[in-house]
């Protein structure tokens, strides 16, 4: 666990990155279901969450595909679909 710890009026960057191969949830039509629930912490105002979400080669989104900027003004939860060739 690592915590930045800054002043206020100063800004920090985080970056995480994991492969979770199963994460993703096979529907029945086929389809597959990426979900994302991001909690967001009291008092912190102006907190941003910058997403970037890497399919699987040859994959495209179903609709629109997850925020690639957020403010974190409040819990994030979204769900994508993608299909695979």
């Amino acid at each position: 666990v690592t915590f930045i710890s800054f002043g206020p009026g100063q800004s920090a960057t985080m970056t995480v990155a994991w492969h979770v191969p199963g994460l993703a949830q096979k529907l029945n039509d086929g389809s597959w279901r990426y979900s994302l629930d991001w909690v967001s912490i009291a008092g912190h105002t102006g907190d941003t969450l910058d997403l970037s979400v890497t399919l699987p080669r040859g994959a495209r989104w179903g609709a629109d595909p997850p925020p690639a900027h957020t403010a974190l003004t409040a819990p994030m939860s979204g769900s994508w679909t993608y299909r695979l060739p």
